[in-house]
């Protein structure tokens, strides 16, 4: 079992660390991309149609690359721990730096550089990646399930109705939001709400 487990546990934890890497780039991407740059590079690009489909579907896609996220980091931490413990000196000192190791990485592929990737860099990443985000959104459907359920049962508890309206709602009050911020930090002026 120890052989089997160390035979397979490093490329599954290798397999986990890109999962999960590029689930996370595809999460921070897909939320915090310019859309005025995306929208002039579909332009440059005689593609318009994409940036149409960006926008109606990146709630979607944004979902399957957390969910891709969160399987691909469990993987390797589960995987990559499994190659440790079956060394045979392994002790504490071993655990902790594999701890210390996972994080750093993780949080290196996961955090950090989908930050800098997305700050400068985000409409031609975004517009040369987008069918496969696509894809990933239709692969990650069926893992979606479980939370429209959670949310019809919490909507149900909360006596909050679905209207037709919602996201229209929605979007006005992340729109009154970011007026407040802009107004507050100075880049509007009072006048504009």
């Amino acid at each position: 079992m120890s052989e089997l487990a160390d035979l397979n546990a490093m490329p599954l934890a290798a397999v986990g660390f890109v999962l999960g890497s590029i689930g996370g780039l595809g999460s921070e991407l897909l939320d915090r991309f310019a859309g005025r740059s995306l929208e002039i590079y579909c332009r440059v690009k005689k593609n318009r149609d994409r940036f149409g489909s960006v926008l109606d579907h990146q709630d979607t896609v944004i979902r399957a690359g957390a969910y891709l996220h969160v399987i691909g980091s469990v993987m390797f931490v589960l995987f990559g721990t499994i190659v440790v413990v079956n060394r045979v000196d392994v002790d504490l000192n071993t655990l902790l730096a594999w701890g210390i190791a996972a994080a750093g990485l993780t949080m290196l592929t996961h955090t950090w550089l989908p930050n800098a990737v997305t700050r400068f860099a985000s409409a031609p990443l975004l517009y040369h990646t987008w069918p496969f985000w696509r894809t990933m959104s239709f692969v990650m459907r069926p893992l979606h399930a479980p939370g429209e359920l959670l949310e019809i049962i919490s909507r149900r508890l909360a006596g909050v109705e679905e209207t037709e309206d919602e996201d229209e709602e929605q979007l006005e009050d992340e729109i009154r939001t970011i007026v407040a911020a802009g107004t507050r930090e100075g880049f509007f002026a009072p006048g504009v709400r």
